[in-house]
């Protein structure tokens, strides 16, 4: 029987993560600027369907869902050849104050909202997009439902010929997993509001940063089945999938998804 976390562990969890991206962000910023080259090949699926489409639009609409210092609408802004009417949404004003900062004009916004303490139905805009981007955001997701409910939610906000394109991050695949876990246990003891340990589910893990002088971030780590069963739950058509990103361009799992 599979465990169902309760909504306040799953709050809990998420203010951990607020707290170290409140910490961290300036060195969270300057440390990632670099692209993921799993982007490149997103965008190239989506040219290529454009260029089979008589009807292609003239205007790329995207959602970025955990646009975090906006570093891939810097890449769209820079890579994309025609006009991009993009909004980027995270809960880190921290972050986000450094996406403002890229400056990068008329028809870029972003906007903060927390999609994990609001239901994403009302935190997310309502769409429909060529490209719904989820990088680097569904292992920050408390709960399998909670999971589940965002991807489905992000799944209607795709247009008729729009691409959802997740990316499952696959650290324990790299060596260095192990060294950066931090027990619960460890964390509970000096923690001021202790997390529930019953609570948790197969697959949450603290993760330390850097030095391991700051505070950790919840991370989840979904089993082969969750996997599939994130998928399945979009109600879309798997299209392609592929790992890249990283130590040995495997660290993340790209889903592409549409009608």
């Amino acid at each position: 029987m599979l465990r169902v976390m309760d909504r306040a562990t799953q709050i809990a969890l998420n203010r951990v993560n607020h707290t170290f991206y409140e910490c961290i962000a300036p060195e969270w910023s300057q440390a990632r600027n670099a692209p993921w080259p799993g982007f490149a090949r997103v965008l190239a699926h989506i040219e290529t369907q454009d260029e089979q489409r008589a009807d292609a639009p003239s205007t790329l609409r995207v959602l970025d869902v955990g646009a975090g210092d906006g570093r891939f609408a810097a890449y769209l802004k820079d890579t994309w050849r025609g006009s991009v009417d993009y909004c980027g949404v995270d809960a880190s004003s921290e972050l986000l104050a450094y996406a403002q900062q890229r400056q990068l004009g008329p028809g870029w916004r972003f906007v903060q909202r927390d999609f994990i303490e609001l239901p994403p139905s009302a935190a997310l805009p309502a769409g429909p997009f060529e490209l719904v981007a989820v990088f680097g955001v569904l292992h920050h997701v408390p709960a399998r439902a909670a999971r589940c409910e965002l991807v489905r939610e992000l799944a209607t906000r795709v247009g008729q010929a729009g691409v959802l394109a997740l990316t499952f991050w696959r650290m324990p695949d790299d060596p260095r997993f192990a060294s950066r876990v931090v027990p619960w246990e460890q964390y509970n003891a000096a923690a001021s509001s202790p997390i529930a340990l019953q609570q948790l589910e197969p697959g949450d893990t603290l993760l330390r940063w850097g030095n391991g002088s700051g505070p950790p971030r919840y991370c989840h780590f979904p089993s082969p089945a969750e996997t599939e069963a994130l998928i399945a739950a979009t109600g879309l058509q798997l299209v392609e999938r592929f790992r890249a990103d990283g130590c040995g361009d495997r660290l993340n799992e790209y889903a592409l998804l549409a009608r």
